[in-house]
């Protein structure tokens, strides 16, 4: 059971400082956009809240149930995504989110987690089919597939990137042929790379701009320079909670996609560090409850989740120093919105009932065999 409290506990200090960083890096934004400087906070304080009741709602619910109901989830997504296409207007150039009048949701949070359980219970599923081809893979290229193709429409080219990443890893955890999976990593890549950069302006932009920033020809992005120069101006201690300057409209997106950038400048190397510290104890004991799950289903699904969260994590970190190109991932359990702080804690919810259903099997009592007299 300590794993479980390390993950539960380590997930409720992220969320603690996210509020706090949340309460700094947007108040400015609030007060000129909404009249209180408090008004993104509160929202995020209310996804916090439901967040974590969902965590421990999901923590009790059985993990193997999702088995069942998987590919109805995983439609549900689908179709979710889907209809951002149809009903919703252009937000920076694409079509990513549902307002649902409380709050706008990003459908692709929720697509991940349901692909994955599917994919999971599928592979389970297959056993040695997974090696074929023609009789495992190509079975989870058409889920995968069928989502890749909604979000080029929206577009949202990192997300595809992203999930298929996760997903090949998937498929090597669960059996698949290194010569299969290296044929579709070439394939994707070059197929992919063509496409963003042939047919998605915003995607050859930022590769343009990302590339010459490399080879030292062009300029650092914007954001991206905003986001060095606070992470410099925190140095090893920070100048302190609420005194960052890059939070002031420097920074447009420093509650959200940006929020770590403010983080350095408040807390220093030494809070970044601690921050990324705590991520890691999140993915390692992650990691230690998937390999001590009773079923393939269990250690796969817990797998994922924990390479979901250390992925999106690093990612974002990435971007914010300029090692990355902009990508729009938030930062698990700390950036603002309720979509990813709300799937966020869901994804923890079931990594637990997978630590806490292993626990319990391993506290059942192996009743000794009779002697025959």
């Amino acid at each position: 059971m300590t794993r479980l409290a390390v993950v539960f506990f380590t997930t409720l200090i992220l969320l603690a400082i996210g509020l706090m960083v949340v309460m700094s890096a947007s108040n400015t934004f609030s007060m000129i956009f909404y009249k209180d400087p408090f008004y993104l906070f509160n929202k995020q304080f209310v996804f916090v809240g439901l967040g974590v009741i969902l965590m421990i709602a999901f923590t009790i619910i059985p993990y193997q149930y999702y088995k069942r109901i998987s590919i109805y989830l995983l439609i549900l997504g689908i179709l979710l995504l889907a209809l951002t296409l149809f009903v919703e207007k252009d937000i920076k150039g694409a079509k990513r989110t549902l307002d649902l009048i409380i709050f706008s949701f990003q459908p692709i949070e929720f697509v991940k987690l349901a692909l994955f359980i599917h994919l999971c219970a599928m592979i389970e599923k297959m056993g040695d089919r997974i090696k074929s081809f023609e009789n495992g893979i190509v079975y989870i290229l058409f889920w995968l597939g069928g989502i890749v193709l909604i979000l080029l429409f929206q577009p949202n080219f990192s997300s595809i990137v992203m999930l298929v990443v996760l997903t090949f890893i998937l498929m090597f955890l669960g059996g698949a042929r290194m010569k299969h999976l290296a044929y579709m990593i070439l394939f994707f890549f070059i197929t992919a790379g063509s496409i963003g950069y042939l047919f998605l302006r915003h995607v050859e932009q930022r590769l343009d701009a990302y590339i010459s920033m490399l080879m030292g020809t062009g300029k650092i992005h914007p954001q991206i320079a905003q986001a060095v120069i606070a992470l410099g101006t925190g140095n090893w201690q920070g100048v302190g909670f609420g005194g960052s300057r890059q939070k002031n409209l420097f920074l447009s997106e420093a509650h959200s996609d940006f929020i770590f950038a403010v983080l350095g400048e408040e807390t220093g190397l030494l809070g970044t560090m601690l921050v990324l510290i705590l991520y890691m104890v999140v993915f390692v004991f992650g990691l230690i409850i998937a390999k001590n799950a009773k079923d393939q289903f269990g250690r796969l699904l817990g797998t994922m989740i924990s390479l979901t969260v250390i992925f999106y994590t690093l990612t974002n970190v990435a971007v914010t120093t300029g090692l990355l190109p902009p990508t729009g991932f938030a930062l698990p359990f700390m950036s603002h919105g309720g979509s990813s702080i709300l799937m966020s804690c869901i994804s923890i919810g079931i990594l637990l009932n997978i630590g806490f259903y292993a626990h319990k099997q391993n506290a059942i009592p192996v009743m000794p065999e009779e002697v025959n007299e």
